[in-house]
C-alpha cells in the first residue's frame, strides 16, 4: 500500500539541509517519509527503512561523497533499485557537490542539481515536476513560500571520518556481526565519537535497551564485588557473581527484545574479570543471536588480548580503529578549555593541521593561540619539542643502543611499516600505541606524526 509520496535517503551529516527540504515538500502537500519523523522507536532500523521505501511512490537520494561510503545509504539505494525494477519506483538523485562524476549513481539517473544556493527555487521546482512525473520545461523559479537552506560545508578530499560516520559504520557491522572491538591510541578517547556512538545506540535500540559498563579506576579481583557494582550502575537485579549477572542481562533482554552493551576500558579489568566477562559475552551471543550487540572499547592491551591473547571471544570479534581526529573534536576540545569563546572554521582547521590530530598537542596549541593571537601557531613547535612529556616518549629508546639505532633508521623513512605491524612488530607497536605514528592517506601504511618526527630528529641528534 502506497502511504507516502516520497522517501528521502541521505547521510546524517546533511540532516539540517534535508529537514528544510522535507518541510518545503510537506508545505506543498507531499507526504514525506523522513527517518526522524516516521521511524517507530523500538523497531529495527532496517525494517523501518524497508517499510518506508516500500510504502513510498518515489525516492529522493542525496548523492554526496559521504553517501558513497555510507552502508546505510547504500542499503537504501539498493532497496530503491529493487523496487524500481519491480514496480517502477522512481529514484530522483539530488546533488549538493560539484565534483561527483565518479559516483556510480549519478550516471544512472537524471539528477536535480542543488549545488548553487542562488538557484534553489529553480531546483526545487524541477524536483516538484519530477515527483509529479512532469518535464520541467524552460527553467524558472518556484513562486510559492520556501525556506532556503544554506549548503553544508564539506571537503570531498578529506580522509577523516566524522563522529557520526564512524558510529554509523560500527552499527552497520552489527547488522551481521555480534561484537565489535574499537581500538584507540594513547590519548585518543574521543568525546565526540563516544557521544555519537551512544546517540546511534539509543536511536537503534532505545535508551532503556542500552547497557554501559565502565570498570572502576582501581581493579577489582573479587568477582562478587565487581558484578554487584556493575549491576547497580545499570539498574539490573542485584548480582553476586557471573551467573547472576548473565541471568540479569537475559531478564532485561526478555523484557526489551534487544540490547546493546558498550564496555569501555575493558583492559583495565583484573584478568579473572576479563576471562569471566568474555565467557558471559560469548554465551549471550551464542544463545541470543543478534538480539544482543556488544561493543568493547580499549587501547594497546585490548588489541594485544584480541590478537595474541587466550580469550577466544575477543579473537573472533570484528576489529576497528578509532579514526583520526576531525574538526568536531577540535571544537569540542576548544569548548572544554574556553567554554565562552567561539572558534572559526579556518582557525579550527589550522589547529587540526598543526597539532597533527594529536589531542595533547591540540590542547597546547589552543591555549597558546588564546594568549598569543598575533603569533603563528607553528612557533610553539620549537617550545613543545623540549617538553618533558615529549622527552619521556623517546627516553626509553635513547637508553638502549639497539633500539636507538632502529629509531634512527625509522626517522629517515617516509613510510615506517605496513599498518598490520602495529600488532606484530614490538618497536612499531610501541610507537603506534604511544600515538607517535599515524595511518598514511590510504590506511595501508604507518607514518610519523610530523611533530614527533621533528622531535625525534632532535633527540637523536639528526637535525
Amino acid at each position: 500500500m502506497i502511504k507516502y509520496d516520497v522517501f528521502i535517503s541521505y547521510n546524517s551529516d546533511y540532516k539540517g539541509w534535508i529537514e528544510i527540504l522535507a518541510k518545503n515538500l510537506k508545505s506543498q502537500k507531499f507526504r514525506v517519509f523522513l527517518d526522524d519523523w516516521e521511524f517507530i522507536a523500538g523497531n529495527l532500523i532496517v525494517e523501518e527503512m524497508n517499510r518506508g521505501i516500500e510504502q513510498s511512490k518515489n525516492g529522493i537520494f542525496l548523492v554526496t561523497h559521504k553517501a558513497k561510503k555510507s552502508g546505510w545509504v547504500k542499503n537504501e539505494y539498493y532497496k530503491m533499485l529493487e523496487l524500481y525494477n519491480k514496480r517502477g519506483f522512481k529514484i530522483i538523485p539530488i546533488i549538493l557537490e560539484k565534483d561527483i562524476s565518479e559516483i556510480p549513481f549519478v550516471n544512472n539517473f537524471k539528477c536535480v542539481d542543488f549545488s548553487d544556493d542562488r538557484l534553489y527555487r529553480q531546483s526545487f521546482r524541477t524536483l516538484i515536476c519530477a515527483l509529479n512525473g512532469e518535464a520541467p520545461g524552460v527553467p524558472k523559479d518556484f513562486q510559492g513560500d520556501l525556506e532556503i537552506p544554506t549548503s553544508p560545508l564539506f571537503n570531498s578530499n578529506s580522509i577523516v571520518q566524522s563522529g557520526r560516520e564512524i558510529a554509523e559504520d560500527i552499527f552497520n557491522i552489527l547488522h551481521t556481526k555480534q561484537s565489535v572491538l574499537l581500538f584507540e591510541q594513547r590519548d585518543r578517547v574521543s568525546v565526540v565519537i563516544d557521544s555519537y556512538l551512544y546517540e546511534r545506540a539509543k536511536k537503534r535500540y532505545g535508551s532503556e535497551n542500552l547497557l554501559n559498563f565502565v570498570p572502576p579506576l582501581l581493579p577489582i579481583n573479587d568477582l562478587s564485588v565487581f558484578y554487584s557494582e556493575w549491576s547497580k550502575k545499570n539498574k539490573l537485579d542485584n548480582c553476586t557473581g557471573p551467573v547472576d549477572f548473565k541471568n540479569a542481562i537475559e531478564k532485561r533482554l526478555k523484557n526489551t527484545g534487544k540490547l546493546c552493551i558498550i564496555v569501555t576500558c575493558f583492559e583495565h579489568c583484573d584478568w579473572n574479570v576479563q576471562k569471566s566477562l568474555a565467557s558471559i559475552f560469548r554465551s549471550l551471543n551464542e544463545e541470543n543471536g543478534r538480539k544482543i550487540s556488544i561493543i568493547i572499547c580499549g587501547g594497546e592491551k585490548l588489541a594485544e588480548l584480541a590478537n595474541h591473547g587466550e580469550l577466544s571471544y575477543l579473537n573472533h570479534a570484528e576489529k576497528m580503529d578509532w579514526p583520526e581526529m576531525n574538526l568536531e573534536e577540535v571544537y569540542e576540545a576548544h569548548q572544554k578549555i574556553y567554554p565562552n569563546q567561539s572558534l572559526s572554521e579556518s582557525i579550527a582547521s589550522e589547529l587540526l593541521e598543526v597539532s597533527n590530530g594529536h589531542m595533547w598537542l591540540l590542547e597546547k596549541y589552543i591555549v597558546f593561540r588564546n594568549s598569543n593571537l598575533t603569533e603563528e601557531l607553528s612557533a610553539l613547535n620549537n617550545v613543545l619539542i623540549f617538553d618533558r612529556n615529549v622527552f619521556q616518549l623517546f627516553s626509553p629508546y635513547l637508553e638502549d643502543k639497539k633500539k636507538k639505532n632502529l629509531i634512527r633508521q625509522l626517522l629517515q623513512e617516509e613510510t615506517i611499516a605496513p599498518s598490520s605491524y602495529r600488532y606484530s612488530d614490538p618497536l612499531v607497536k610501541k610507537l603506534y600505541w604511544d600515538n607517535l605514528l599515524m595511518f598514511s592517506s590510504n590506511n595501508k601504511n604507518l607514518t610519523w606524526r610530523p611533530f614527533f618526527k621533528k622531535a625525534g630528529l632532535h633527540y637523536f641528534g639528526m637535525s
